[in-house]
């Protein structure tokens, strides 16, 4: 008998968390994250994100190269409900401003690589622009929150399209579409 995947992004990391707690989660550019760490970066950013003021519901934009702790940042923002929205970096300032007065996110997050782009939208769409390890620095000091706000069929990602055949638009998947989409990755391989 086979069980059922879990639905939370929360639970889909906790599980072989348990199981593994010091086996390998991520490898990034030499770097290895152990499921360990991943649970604790994912809780800091959590934390750092509601002191931002960031609640059920709240779209979470991030305009950045890849980083491990943009995985932190996905399931921080799902454990508390919120939605994570990755921006197109290729994207023109004026695409971006478009996306983001559309979504209206409650703010932006960015690496340093794009500090210039993302206080340049700030102050066009009136949001508060927390550097990416800043603010996972801020949340080590913070009280824990907690991660059982998000459901599963909250939404979660919030993606937009290339918008070939007009202005871009947003898809929204929800915690339980992604858990799916990670069990049928995993039973391919």
């Amino acid at each position: 008998m086979t069980s059922s995947p879990p639905s939370t992004l929360w639970a889909a990391l906790q599980a072989p968390y348990i199981q593994h707690g010091a086996a390998p989660a991520l490898r990034f550019e030499g770097q290895t994250t152990n499921y360990a760490q991943l649970i604790l970066d994912t809780q800091t950013m959590a934390a750092s994100l509601a002191a931002q003021g960031v609640q059920r519901g709240d779209r979470v934009a991030w305009l950045g190269l890849n980083h491990p702790l943009q995985i932190a940042l996905l399931v921080a923002c799902a454990g508390l409900g919120a939605i994570a929205m990755p921006l197109n970096y290729r994207l023109a300032a004026a695409e971006l401003e478009r996306i983001l007065r559309d979504a209206q996110p409650r703010c932006l997050i960015h690496d340093a690589t794009f500090e210039p782009l993302a206080r340049e939208l700030s102050l066009r769409c009136a949001l508060t622009t927390p550097d990416l390890l800043t603010l996972w620095h801020r949340g080590a000091s913070l009280p824990a929150v907690s991660m059982l706000q998000g459901q599963a069929d909250d939404g979660v990602l919030l993606v937009y399209t290339s918008g070939t055949t007009g202005l871009p638009k947003g898809a929204l998947h929800t915690q339980r579409n992604l858990c799916q989409n990670m069990a049928i990755a995993q039973t391919n391989t």
